[in-house]
């Protein structure tokens, strides 16, 4: 990513492909400088969905970023939670169709080789599990996956904004709905400094 801009943004497909003028303004301050953005799949989403979401499809998400896969740092494949092989059949149709997505390593997967291969590709890669494994595991996990990959992987973990930890283990990102839903619910958005996360309150803002 860049380091000379303002801020960085990750984006749901799961929002912005249903939202031209959220969709027009994030990628409008890509091209313009303003912000690095990544574009995350909305495998989580479609996952927890209670209504359907039929159009949210591997095929899909690749006519999207064949139209603005350009303007963006990153973007992830489309996982299936829960199901690693049906994920990499999503992965390895998004190469075969010429992207370069980040791999997504699922909870339980743990084919080490398969995993290495994608940083040939891309070498950014998420780490799920983050949302709903906040524990020892969950640092274990990270833990496993620079070792495995000769610390070679640069890990974005995927919902895990567990404080301090997400600092000690080996991540170069993270992201996390909980802080947007915080920020509505109590009025206090939290944000990265180098010297750890802070808060701010909206009418401050």
């Amino acid at each position: 990513m860049k380091n000379n801009v303002s801020f960085n943004i990750l984006a749901s497909y799961a929002y912005l492909n249903n939202d031209k003028v959220f969709c027009d303004w994030c990628f409008g301050l890509h091209k313009d400088g303003i912000a690095n953005v990544m574009i995350d799949s909305g495998a989580f989403t479609l996952h927890n969905a209670k209504q359907k979401r039929d159009w949210l499809t591997v095929d899909n998400y690749c006519r999207f970023l064949e139209k603005y896969g350009n303007y963006c740092e990153k973007y992830v494949m489309l996982d299936v939670v829960g199901n690693d092989i049906q994920s990499k059949k999503n992965y390895e149709l998004m190469v075969s169709r010429g992207f370069e997505p980040m791999f997504v390593l699922t909870m339980f997967d743990k084919d080490w080789q398969y995993l290495n291969e994608t940083l040939g590709t891309n070498p950014n890669i998420c780490v799920a599990g983050g949302v709903t494994t906040k524990g020892d595991w969950m640092t274990k996990r990270f833990q496993d996956v620079s070792v495995h990959t000769g610390k070679r992987a640069k890990v974005h973990g995927l919902g895990y904004v567990t404080f301090p930890k997400m600092f000690q283990v080996p991540l170069v990102s993270v992201d996390s709905s909980s802080w947007k839903q915080a920020a509505l619910c109590y009025g206090t958005l939290n944000y990265f400094t180098r010297q750890g996360v802070k808060g701010m309150p909206y009418k401050d803002i």
